[in-house]
């Protein structure tokens, strides 16, 4: 859907294509993940040599950010699948990830649902089996308005409704969260139709 309706916004603009260089898989499993991420690395690899073959300098291709939304919705079915001690393919996942990260200085976002920990109380999905994560952010939402359509927009599709966040500091490779102060590791914030804006 998401790709679908920036398709649908970049016919309407009369300037270049907006998201030009960005490429969107829709996954359902571990093994199509896998097989998405060694598409985007195959064509960092091809970037990477046609840059240095043009150039004398072993100059690294433009900034590469890699999304995943989310990792329950398209991996937990493989959560247990690993038999006779060989490692999961979300295991497998969280090490490209990893690699794309660390060896071509790729930005990996990834987003998590999550399920009831008790009857007030909600946790990470996937539990301990994800852990591909150098820092991680609880996002709470601690207001929000009912969304709106305005004038001009495409049919059906509404503006983002006004949300009060909470983010929290869960891990941080170079912090000890866990002696930081409830204050120092939680902070507010606002998205509006303006954008990402800071609580009063």
């Amino acid at each position: 859907v998401l790709a679908r309706r920036l398709n649908q916004l970049c016919h309407r603009t009369k300037n270049a294509n907006p998201i030009k260089g960005v490429q969107f898989f829709t996954i359902s499993n571990g093994y199509e993940a896998l097989s998405a991420l060694s598409n985007i690395e195959a064509n960092i690899q091809q970037r990477y040599s046609e840059r240095n073959n043009n150039s004398r300098s072993l100059s690294p291709p433009s900034r590469l950010l890699i999304v995943l939304d989310s990792a329950s919705g398209c991996l937990s079915g493989d959560l247990y699948a690993a038999r006779g001690g060989s490692m999961s393919v979300t295991g497998e996942v969280a090490c490209m990830l990893r690699r794309l990260a660390r060896q071509y200085g790729a930005a990996v976002l990834v987003t998590n649902g999550t399920v009831s920990a008790d009857k007030n109380s909600l946790k990470a999905a996937m539990g301990k089996s994800w852990k591909a994560a150098d820092l991680k952010l609880w996002l709470h939402i601690e207001e929000s308005s009912s969304p709106v359509e305005q004038e001009n927009n495409l049919p059906g599709l509404l503006l983002s409704p006004r949300k009060i966040v909470r983010a929290t500091l869960e891990q941080h490779p170079a912090k000890a969260v866990d002696q930081r102060s409830s204050q120092e590791r939680t902070a507010l914030f606002e998205i509006a139709s303006s954008g990402i804006l800071d609580t009063p």
